[in-house]
C-alpha cells in the first residue's frame, strides 16, 4: 500500500512514457476506415509528443533544465492538444477547433516559460494548462453531433482528470513548499498514476470510437445494399454520388440524376450506352479488361480511382466501387457501380506534394527541392565537364517594408520579387526561396562568369523599377553573390557558402550590386 501511495516518481514517469509508446503501437496496428485518417494522425501525433514530454521530464537533472522543463512541458501541452483534437475531428472538421486548441496550448507554453520560477509554480502552471486542454476536450465531446454513450463515458473521464488537475493546482498554490515535480507523496503519486490510467483509457476509448465510427458506416452500407427497388429509386434521385447498373454486356441499364450531372449528360442518353464510353480514352483498354473480369466473376469486387470524360471534352477523377449481382432468375447478372467525384481530393494530393517541395507563399522551389536539383546539376556537370553558376540573392531594405507596412504587404512584395526573378532566367534554371527574403538561382550550363554576370545583372536591374503593392509604391534593391562550379567549390556546402559570402560582400560594399566569390563586379560593370 505504501508503494502505491508513494512510488518512485521517475518510475511512474517511465510508465507514462511506456504507456504512450504502447498506445502508439496499438494505434499503428489498427486498420482505420478511410475518412478518419485526419483524426487518427492527430492522435498518433499527440501520443508521440506526450512520449517525448515524459522522456524529457523524466531526464530532469541529466539534461539542461530548460530542455526538461520548458521543452518537456511544452511537448506535453502539444501532445494533449493533438489528442483532444483527434476526438473532436472524429465527427467535425471545423478549423475553428484547431485554432482554439492552438491558442490554449500556446498560452500555456508562454505562461510556463515566463512564470514557472519555483517548483510549485511549475506544477501549478503545468497542471492548469493540461487541465484546460482536457476540460475543453470533454466539453467539445459532449457538445457532439451524436454523443453516444461511449463518447459520454470518455468525456466524463476527461472531466474527472481535469478536476484532479484543478485540485493539484490548488494544492500547489496553498502548500507551495510541499510539492514539486519529483517530490514523493500521495498527491504526486495519485496525479501520475491517474495520468497513466488516463493514457490507457484515452487510447482504448479512441480505438473504440474509431471502431464505432467504422461500424456505423458499415451498417449504413449494408442497409443500402438491402434496400428494395422502390427505395433504391429514391436513393438514386437524392444521392450525392453517381450510381448505375450495367447488364452483362457492359451497357448501362439504370443511372441516377447525380451521374447525369457528373458526366454532363441526360439520364436517357446514359441508359443503353456502354459504360466504357464514360471512361477517358487513355484508360479504356484497362477498364475493358477489368469490366470483363468483374462480369465473368473472375473478380467479385472492384475499387479504384479512374479518369472519366464528358462529351464536352473535359475530364474528372472518380473513385469507382463496383460489384455484380445475379438477376431475379439467377441467370444473368448486373454490374452495380458507384462513382464519387474525387477531383478535389486529387488536386489536394497534388497540392500536398507541391507543398512538400515548394514555398507556399511564392510557389518557388523550397530548400529541399533546390538542394536535390543542385546535387543533380553537380553530378551532370562533373560527368560532362561543364560549369554552372549559383546565385544567392538577398533583398535590401525588405525589413523596413515589413516594419512600415506590415507582413501582408511584405508577403505580396515577396511574391512579386519571385515573379521578376523567374522572368530573368530560363525555364531550365531553378529559382528557390530559402529564407524570409533570400532567394537562390541555379543557372545550368553557364560556362563563363560573363554569362553568369549577365543573368545576375538582369535580376538586379529588374528590381530597379518600383514595386506597386496595394496603394504603396515600394523601392527596394537586391544584393547578389555568385559562385561558379567547380571553380568555387565541388560540393553543395562549399558552393552555398561561397555564394553566401559573395552576397555579404555585396551587402557590405553598398548593396544593389553583384559580387563573385572570386571576382568582384559592381553594379557599374556593364
Amino acid at each position: 500500500m505504501s508503494i502505491l501511495l508513494s512510488p518512485d516518481i521517475r518510475t511512474v514517469i517511465l510508465l507514462l512514457f511506456a504507456g504512450n509508446l504502447l498506445a502508439i503501437v496499438m494505434l499503428s496496428a489498427y486498420r482505420r476506415k478511410e475518412g478518419l485518417e485526419l483524426a487518427y494522425r492527430r492522435y498518433i501525433a499527440g501520443k508521440i509528443f506526450q512520449a517525448l514530454a515524459w522522456m524529457l521530464i523524466g531526464a530532469r537533472g541529466t539534461i539542461p533544465d530548460w530542455l526538461s522543463a520548458d521543452v518537456g512541458n511544452g511537448s506535453l501541452y502539444v501532445g494533449f492538444a493533438f489528442e483532444g483534437l483527434a476526438f473532436v475531428l472524429l465527427e467535425r472538421r471545423e478549423k475553428k477547433f484547431t485554432r482554439l486548441y492552438a491558442a490554449v496550448t500556446i498560452t500555456g507554453i508562454f505562461l510556463f516559460s515566463m512564470f514557472s520560477t519555483t517548483p510549485a509554480l511549475r506544477v501549478a502552471l503545468s497542471s492548469a494548462s493540461v487541465g484546460s486542454i482536457t476540460a475543453m476536450t470533454a466539453i467539445l465531446m459532449l457538445y457532439s453531433i451524436q454523443a453516444s454513450r461511449l463518447r459520454v463515458l470518455v468525456a466524463c473521464f476527461y472531466i474527472a482528470f481535469s478536476i484532479m488537475l484543478a485540485c493539484r493546482v490548488a494544492y500547489a498554490v496553498l502548500y507551495p513548499n510541499q510539492i514539486s515535480v519529483f517530490q514523493n507523496g500521495p498527491i504526486q503519486a495519485f496525479t501520475y498514476l491517474m495520468t497513466f490510467a488516463f493514457t490507457l483509457v484515452g487510447g482504448a476509448g479512441f480505438l473504440l470510437l474509431l471502431k464505432e465510427q467504422s461500424d456505423d458506416a458499415l451498417a449504413i452500407a449494408v442497409n443500402e445494399l438491402q434496400i428494395r427497388e422502390t427505395l433504391l429509386t429514391n436513393i438514386f434521385n437524392t444521392s450525392s454520388v453517381a450510381i448505375f447498373l450495367a447488364n452483362d454486356d457492359g451497357y448501362i441499364s439504370m443511372a441516377n440524376q447525380r451521374m447525369a450531372e457528373m458526366f454532363g449528360r441526360t439520364i436517357d442518353s446514359l441508359i443503353g450506352s456502354p459504360y466504357l464510353d464514360c471512361v477517358a480514352e487513355a484508360q479504356k483498354d484497362e477498364a475493358h479488361d477489368q469490366l470483363q473480369k468483374l462480369l465473368s466473376s473472375e473478380i467479385s469486387f472492384l475499387k479504384l480511382e479512374r479518369e472519366y470524360s464528358r462529351p464536352d471534352g473535359s475530364h474528372f477523377w472518380g473513385q469507382l466501387t463496383a460489384t455484380h449481382m445475379h438477376d431475379g432468375q439467377k441467370v444473368g447478372h448486373q454490374l452495380v457501380g458507384v462513382i464519387a467525384d474525387i477531383t478535389d481530393l486529387k488536386l489536394a494530393e497534388v497540392n500536398m506534394r507541391k507543398m512538400a517541395h515548394h514555398d507556399p507563399l511564392t510557389g518557388l522551389a523550397n530548400r529541399a527541392l533546390f538542394s536535390d536539383r543542385l546535387q543533380q546539376a553537380m553530378m551532370v556537370a562533373k560527368r560532362d565537364q561543364t560549369r554552372f553558376a549559383l546565385l544567392y540573392i538577398d533583398l535590401d531594405k525588405f525589413k523596413l517594408v515589413n516594419d512600415s507596412f506590415g507582413h501582408q504587404v511584405g508577403d505580396k512584395l515577396l511574391q512579386e520579387v519571385a515573379l521578376r526573378i523567374s522572368r530573368c532566367v530560363r525555364d531550365s534554371d531553378i529559382v528557390a526561396r530559402v529564407g524570409g527574403d533570400e532567394f537562390v538561382v541555379l543557372l545550368r550550363s553557364v560556362n563563363t562568369t560573363e554569362n553568369a554576370l549577365l543573368v545576375a545583372e538582369k535580376v538586379r536591374i529588374s528590381h530597379a523599377k518600383n514595386f506597386k503593392i496595394e496603394e504603396h509604391d515600394l523601392a527596394i534593391s537586391c544584393s547578389i553573390g555568385v559562385a561558379m562550379y567547380p571553380d568555387d567549390g565541388t560540393s553543395e556546402t562549399e558552393l552555398s557558402a561561397k555564394s553566401d559570402e559573395a552576397m555579404y560582400k555585396a551587402k557590405h560594399g553598398g548593396r544593389d550590386q553583384v559580387q563573385f566569390a572570386t571576382i568582384t563586379t559592381t553594379n557599374n560593370s556593364l
